[in-house]
């Protein structure tokens, strides 16, 4: 009896002994689930930080840059206000058309803004130019004329190789032609085959210089001919400002 009680006694250790190692490992296996559970959540609540934190910058750098844009506008209408007291017109003659200190690179707060001079009154008006005149254009064809003499026009009948209504309708995401007069010089981006390229050349950001990737061909956008003379497309004569200010 007493060896069975012994024998009985070391099964009964041996037993304990095997339960707690499997206790023990499946304390590990959980810690190390648990672990594998916090490194996933704290890359995935990083990533959401670096995220927003990076969301909220572009809003900040966005709200900084408009408020520039605006002291520009501002900035350039106080010059030509100031200029007003001593002529009756304004032309590109008088000394504030060419005004480096108030006009190029002026600081403000983190941001610089640039004001850029354009005389719109020498431009060809795209809301009454003429189809010939349209033809005049570098890089024009008469498919583009008479689609944009007909996005302008007032009534829906095609005329020559224009387009109307129909055929912007048709597209994936179909709109209406205007029908009446241009509201800015980028609306002619909706007219049929009319491309960014055309209507902006070379110079993409508008600035009217050429810039260090408007010179080195396709190597960066926008796709340009490497030639060291700037393209400004078609924005560089046309305007939808008559000489009134009217549009």
């Amino acid at each position: 009896m007493k060896t069975y009680a012994r024998e009985s006694y070391g099964l009964n250790i041996m037993m304990k002994a095997a339960t707690n190692n499997r206790n023990k490992g499946l304390v590990i296996i959980a810690v190390l689930w648990t672990a594998v559970l916090l490194t996933v959540m704290a890359a995935v609540l990083g990533r959401k930080s670096r995220l927003d934190m990076k969301v909220c910058l572009a809003r900040m750098e966005s709200v900084r840059c408009k408020w520039a844009a605006r002291a520009g506008i501002e900035k350039a209408m106080a010059v030509l206000k100031e200029d007003a007291t001593e002529t009756q017109t304004d032309s590109l003659l008088d000394l504030w058309s060419d005004n480096d200190e108030d006009f190029n690179d002026v600081p403000l707060n983190r941001c610089w803004f640039s004001v850029q001079v354009i005389d719109e009154a020498s431009k060809l008006d795209i809301n009454t130019a003429t189809k010939d005149q349209l033809l005049g254009l570098p890089y024009m064809v008469e498919e583009i004329a008479d689609a944009i003499i007909d996005w302008r026009d007032t009534d829906d009948t095609p005329s020559g190789t224009g387009v109307e209504s129909g055929y912007y309708e048709s597209l994936p995401y179909g709109y209406m032609a205007r029908n009446g007069p241009l509201k800015t010089i980028r609306e002619l981006l909706l007219v049929k085959d009319v491309t960014e390229e055309l209507l902006y050349g070379e110079d993409m950001n508008l600035n009217g210089r050429l810039d260090y990737n408007e010179n080195d061909g396709d190597l960066s956008p926008p796709s340009d001919d490497g030639d060291g003379v700037l393209d400004p497309g078609w924005a560089a004569y046309l305007t939808c400002y008559t000489s009134s200010g009217s549009q």
